[in-house]
């Protein structure tokens, strides 16, 4: 599947997932396999992510994300427990606030971004991954010059996270406070 050149004012320009949502109501799984996600925008100011993702379960695999705009989450939005994200590539995503690629919410506990490549992403803040008041692993991937304006170039931990970081390659990341990660530094 491809979602190429899609714009919401709101949330979700590409998917908006949600179980209570009048088109999804009483799916408990969501599953999204080898899409492209590419020149997506979210046009509000508070505007959130090319994919909301909202379930009890799920997971993104294969999935190729280039160029995609919003204020939070240029790729994903995570704000359920249990969510996979796998083998997938997050290119030259922008979010003028948050997480250029992937923002895992105080919700998103258990949920996992394993075998990904986060190459040119830029945000404000955690140019490719935000991780705020949860419990999320990020491993065996891969972070090339995504930029922060402020804090976390490539991944950035907020206040009452745990973060586990395994066999993660970084390269080049940028931060105007010079921190390829950073861990509490709002």
């Amino acid at each position: 599947c491809n979602f190429i050149n899609n714009t919401a004012q709101d949330s979700g320009s590409a998917i908006y997932y949600r179980p209570d949502n009048p088109l999804t109501v009483g799916a408990t799984k969501a599953n999204i396999t080898n899409c492209k996600f590419a020149d997506n925008n979210v046009t509000g100011t508070d505007g959130i992510a090319t994919v909301w993702f909202e379930s009890s379960q799920g997971k993104i695999d294969k999935c190729n994300f280039t160029s995609n705009n919003a204020a939070t989450a240029g790729g994903i939005y995570v704000n359920i427990n249990d969510v996979k994200i796998i083998n997938s590539n997050f290119t030259c995503n922008v979010a003028s606030n948050k997480a250029g690629a992937i923002y895992f919410t105080s919700a998103s506990t258990g949920s996992s971004a394993n075998n990904c490549r986060f190459i040119n992403n830029t945000a404000a803040t955690g140019g490719a991954v935000v991780i705020e008041a949860s419990s999320v692993s990020v491993n065996n991937s891969y972070f090339k010059n995504n930029n922060a304006t402020a804090n976390g170039g490539a991944v950035y931990v907020g206040a009452g996270s745990t973060a586990t970081l395994k066999d993660d390659t970084f390269e080049e990341n940028i931060s105007r406070s010079e921190e390829r990660f950073s861990r509490n530094a709002e």
